[in-house]
């Protein structure tokens, strides 16, 4: 990952797909409180600064694509949400179907 903002992301998000694949968030608390980005920042400059990280975990494969329409959803006067989703990984699965290897007994 090149940007700290990717980074960042990545770490607070990681954490959250552990329990669901599909997380919605305040966009002004995400970007100032868990990505650390500077409140002086308005809406349109905080979705400014996330697309690149957010471009950056899709191409790797972290994230699902969305359009901006979808990513960033407006609910109310000046009540952003940002919507992530996992990019069809499903963790749980991969250990499910392996089949339990048995125990040698000597």
């Amino acid at each position: 990952m090149d940007s700290a903002i990717s980074k960042r992301l990545y770490r607070f998000l990681d954490k959250r797909f552990f329990h669901g694949p599909r997380w919605e968030f305040n966009l002004k608390e995400l970007a100032w409180e868990k990505v650390g980005l500077a409140r002086s920042y308005d809406v349109g400059n905080l979705k400014r600064k996330l697309r690149p990280a957010i471009g950056e975990l899709e191409r790797l494969g972290f994230l699902a694509k969305m359009p901006d329409g979808e990513r960033f959803r407006k609910v109310a006067c000046g009540d952003w949400r940002a919507v992530f989703e996992c990019a069809g990984r499903n963790r749980g699965s991969i250990a499910a179907s392996q089949p339990p290897r048995a125990r040698q007994i000597l």
